[in-house]
């Protein structure tokens, strides 16, 4: 069926030479309006408007809610009432992973993938002003290796300042192999400190950690 087109390439297809859209109303108060998908005459799917202006989508039965927009713009993944732009939940034992960012480039040392945080200019609009990076640093099949780095920006993109690798040893402002990390003989610390402590600051290096004691 053609709507505006004499060449319908769908079952159903409207077409405008103006901004279109397709009308689903009702006449009742605070009533549920959507679209349902079925196979075979069962429901796979629904996309539908929920009474108190969220829009909400189900896979499968429709008996849960997979995500859910608000009207203030709020995402929720896994729960009906997101606090936050995004709010991603689940239930489960230990420590639950929500979310994976991945770098599908051609392995190679120190690919990765990361988190991005921008913020405002006075003048100069949205600028990049730090970054959170998980990078694999020795990419063969029996001995990879990952680390964790924190990039900040000085009046210039965010450089690396601070690199944990995948012996748990912590890297701040130092030198080091950015090809496989070897230079990481102990935890390390270098650059300027500054404190306004009158006393003397001790840092012992213990088997598993790095103590600052005043």
């Amino acid at each position: 069926l053609g709507i505006g087109t004499t060449a319908p390439g769908q079952l159903l297809h409207v077409e405008s030479t103006t901004h279109n859209r397709i009308r689903i109303g009702s006449t009742l108060a605070s009533s549920s309006l959507g679209l349902e998908f079925t196979e075979s005459g069962v429901a796979k799917g629904y996309i539908q408007r929920q009474s108190g202006n969220r829009m909400s989508f189900y896979s499968g039965d429709g008996t849960t809610e997979d995500m859910v927009i608000l009207d203030t713009g709020n995402v929720g993944i896994g729960t009906s009432a997101p606090g936050y732009l995004l709010d991603v939940a689940g239930s489960a034992s230990g420590v639950l992973t929500t979310a994976r960012m991945r770098n599908t480039v051609t392995a190679a040392a120190n690919s990765g993938s990361g988190l991005m945080f921008a913020a405002n200019r006075t003048t100069s609009g949205l600028t990049n002003v730090a970054q959170v990076g998980g990078l694999i640093t020795d990419i063969t099949d029996s001995a990879y290796k990952g680390s964790l780095a924190f990039y900040t920006a000085s009046n210039a993109a965010p450089a690396e300042r601070l690199r944990i690798d995948d012996r748990g040893y912590v890297g701040v402002g130092a030198s080091y192999d950015t090809n496989n990390n070897d230079d990481f003989t102990a935890d390390t610390i270098d650059g300027a400190w500054t404190t306004t402590y009158a006393g003397t600051y001790s840092l012992t290096n213990t088997a598993d950690h790095l103590e600052m004691n005043a």
